[in-house]
Parts: C-alpha cells; sequence; structure tokens
C-alpha cells in the first residue's frame, strides 16, 4: 500500500517490489495536476509497470479480506486537493480481535471527514497521522481512537516532528507513544488476540 506518492512515503516501494513483488498494488488515484515530476515517483512507477501487481484505487468503503486479515478503506475522502496529504489512504486492519489504523500523512480535514462519516477509527494501535505534526490528531479524532499504543514515524531527533502536544494529546487518552527517533525499529506482532510490541531500543511489551 502506497498511502501516497511523497518521497518519504514511497521512496523504498521500488526495493520492496523487486525483492518481494505483490499481487495487488494499492494507491490513491492521481489527477493530471497532481503527479509528482521527483525521480522517486518515476522510479515507482517504473518499477509497478514492469511488476505483476494489479494497481488498485481503492474508495471509502471498500474492504479487501487476505486470508484472516480484513483490511478497510476509510479514505481517500478528497480525490483532488492540492495538499496531497489529504488524498493520503487511510485504512483500518483487523485481525481476529485486534485492529491498526494507518493514516498516512492526513490532516485535520481528513479527520474531520471521518469523524462526520461516522467512520469506526477505535483501534489499538495507530500510526498517528503526519509524523506527529500539528496539523493532524486533533482533539475529537485522538479522543475516536484512544489506542493502547500510538507509533510515529520521524527520523529528525524533535527538531520538527513530532510535536510536543500532539504527544501530550495521544498519553491523554492512555496510549503509549512510540517514536522511531527515540526509540528505533517497532515490531508488533500478534496471533488475533494476544499483542507483543518490540521497539529496538527499549524492549517488549505485551497486551
Amino acid at each position: 500500500i502506497c498511502t501516497h506518492p511523497h518521497s518519504d512515503h514511497a521512496g523504498s516501494l521500488p526495493y520492496v517490489l523487486d525483492a518481494i513483488g505483490a499481487d495487488q498494488f494499492l494507491m490513491p488515484e492521481l489527477t493530471a495536476q497532481n503527479i509528482p515530476t521527483t525521480r522517486t515517483y518515476e522510479r515507482l512507477m517504473q518499477v509497478l509497470n514492469a511488476s505483476d501487481a494489479e494497481v488498485i484505487h481503492p474508495q471509502p468503503g471498500e474492504t479487501y479480506t487476505y486470508g484472516n486479515i480484513v483490511l478497510n478503506i476509510l479514505s481517500p475522502v478528497f480525490t483532488e486537493d492540492d495538499e496531497m496529504n489529504n488524498m493520503s489512504i487511510v485504512f483500518r486492519v483487523v485481525f481476529g480481535s485486534r485492529s491498526f489504523l494507518f493514516t498516512g500523512d492526513a490532516e485535520e480535514p481528513v479527520e474531520e471527514a471521518l469523524l462526520a462519516n461516522g467512520a469506526l477509527l477505535r483501534s489499538d494501535v495507530i500510526k498517528v497521522p503526519h509524523h506527529g505534526s500539528k496539523t493532524s490528531s486533533s482533539e475529537a479524532f485522538v479522543l475516536a481512537v484512544s489506542p493502547r499504543w500510538a507509533v510515529v514515524p520521524c527520523g529528525d531527533g524533535g527538531k520538527n516532528h513530532p510535536n510536543e502536544k500532539i504527544v501530550e494529546r495521544w498519553e491523554s487518552v492512555g496510549a503509549k507513544v512510540l517514536r522511531t527517533d527515540w526509540d528505533g525499529t517497532i515490531t508488533m506482532v500478534t496471533d488475533g488476540e494476544n499483542l507483543s510490541v518490540k521497539s529496538e531500543r527499549s524492549g517488549v511489551d505485551a497486551a
């Protein structure tokens, strides 16, 4: 799944496709005016076109099932936007009694639309929107998700992301915040009931 084709989200996908391959490749449908002109995007398209993957542009309300894993598409609710972040695919993965919410770089307008649409957001784990930026994680959205773990992918040692107040906001609903700049690689393993969370620098938690 390519939530959106910004380089920091799509840059490694050509290597994944080369090394592992895929039967399906999900990405937002781009309009002529917002197709990136970056080398990263061009490289992704070259590898994708050379692969056997079926390219799918998922729509809100669609469900994809892979074995015992169910993937519910919540967004893109905006399909023509100057801000590519708000075209991110937002999806909720359910396996047994465990749930994971992936948000790409979706910002507050997307969060507001999801709340207004009555989307099921409550999840055990969330990939915090937009690296913990202050443009996302509104109070209402954070409360609706109320996760046990909130994972922030970020790499600049806190210089820009995540925003301190956003971290505090996730902690205020009882979430344990993990961030890749401090915790290193974060690995989560579940059998659909038990969930173990391992970070490279701070050990293992389980529930």
